[in-house]
């Protein structure tokens, strides 16, 4: 992995590269995440990873760019930014959304957060990418804002180029509500190519029935061809009187399985 700066107080960050990488790869995944969170000590701005034979990266930090030169074997990934400067982001205004993915042809586990997404905010983004995300069996995007249009298409560009998709983990990122009008995008949209033929399972956390969920829901419910249960938790400030509207709407909706099981209930489970 190589880093800008250090932090000289960071043992870890004076071992080689190859050292570190032999570390993780050889630690549990609970001990890996440990390692990871102590690295975010690190004061860098840029992170680039080449490490041949890391199968999993596990993220937590600040951070203004990351990119990825040689991980073929990398299969699992885990990144969550708790801030980033967005005005020195504008200066690597780049395909770097597509870059992200080029180097990881192996990936199966995919966890990014909405700061994450939000890295590419200057850059166009495609409605699929380049390169196909052909491994990928879980999709966990947390602290999605429904009301940033950046926010959606980078979701849907994912799920697009994701074809053997089977699980999918929405965290919707509940703030005030800006005058953008994302659910009439969305239903303005020709999804004829949105075709989730293995997805099985999705599960959306902070759930508050505002009008983009709910046509993203409609989306996913009518191209999800495989879908066995959709579990959806509300906001725990929705009273039980919103949450019965809720329901109401939700069962509604059209399903494209008839094996699909809409589940909206107030406590997490497996």
């Amino acid at each position: 992995m190589k880093r800008i700066q250090s932090s000289t107080s960071d043992e870890i960050s004076n071992l080689p590269s190859n050292v570190t990488e032999i570390i993780l790869m050889r630690l549990r995944l609970r001990d890996a995440v440990r390692t990871c969170v102590l690295s975010s000590r690190w004061s860098f701005e840029f992170l680039e990873i080449n490490a041949p034979n890391l199968k999993v990266f596990i993220f937590w930090g600040s951070l203004n760019s990351i990119s990825f030169k040689s991980t073929p074997l990398l299969a699992e990934i885990s990144i969550t930014l708790i801030s980033f400067d967005a005005k020195e982001q504008e200066k690597e205004i780049d395909s770097n959304w597509v870059k992200f993915f080029r180097c990881l042809p192996a990936i199966e586990d995919l966890h990014l957060d909405g700061s994450v997404l939000e890295l590419w905010a200057a850059v166009d983004i495609p409605r699929r990418l380049p390169s196909s995300l052909n491994h990928v069996k879980v999709l966990v995007l947390s602290d999605i804002c429904y009301y940033s249009l950046h926010n959606i298409l980078c979701a849907l560009s994912l799920i697009r180029s994701s074809p053997n998709l089977l699980k999918l983990n929405f965290a919707i990122l509940n703030n005030i509500p800006v005058q953008e009008p994302v659910a009439e995008f969305l239903q303005a949209q020709d999804f004829s190519d949105f075709a989730l033929n293995q997805l099985w399972k999705v599960k959306i956390r902070h759930f508050s029935g505002f009008g983009p969920e709910m046509v993203f829901v409609k989306i996913l419910l009518a191209h999800s061809t495989m879908l066995e249960k959709m579990k959806i938790l509300p906001h725990l400030d929705i009273s039980d009187g919103e949450g019965f509207e809720i329901l109401k709407a939700l069962t509604r909706l059209p399903k494209a399985s008839p094996k699909a099981e809409v589940l909206y209930i107030n406590q997490e489970d497996s």
